[in-house]
């Protein structure tokens, strides 16, 4: 329940900024949400460093998406590591239910199982587990644009 409070402000502010064009990183400090600069010269998109094996490389992933192979065309919102817990938001990338399958496929192929693998209303939801971690992955259509969220907590 704790991951659920800042995936659910960084998906808001992420709604809040591609709705009505504001800055994303003034909007997650209004939400106290921690904000994490992108490394010096990129713009989010990914970066010239060599992709993640069957992804691409995306500048400023974090933790343990650092290999993360990603949807192509994907960009980092937001990324954050600590305590165990690593999340990353990801915008763009391709149609939601698209975007999920390649994070899937990452993520079976670092070791996770599935444990549920639902969608509602447009709206995709996987929960994974593997060796002491569980990874939630979400994917859905905000505004005309794909956000992908994922998180790796202890179990």
């Amino acid at each position: 329940m704790k991951l659920l409070l800042p995936v659910s402000a960084l998906v808001f502010a992420a709604a809040a900024c591609c709705c009505c064009g504001d800055d994303m990183s003034s909007k997650l400090e209004e939400l106290s949400a921690p904000v994490e600069a992108l490394p010096t010269g990129t713009s989010g998109e990914a970066s010239q460093a060599a992709p993640a094996a069957g992804g691409v490389a995306l500048a400023g992933a974090c933790g343990k998406f650092k290999e993360m192979a990603a949807p192509a065309g994907a960009t980092v919102m937001v990324c954050s590591e600590g305590g165990g817990s690593d999340s990353i938001v990801l915008s763009g990338g391709g149609a939601p239910a698209d975007n999920c399958k390649t994070i899937k496929a990452w993520a079976e192929g670092a070791g996770y199982t599935t444990e549920f693998d639902t969608n509602a209303a447009g709206t995709w939801a996987v929960t994974m587990k593997g060796g002491a971690d569980r990874l939630t992955i979400g994917c859905m259509e905000i505004a005309g644009s794909s956000t992908t969220s994922v998180t790796v907590s202890p179990l």
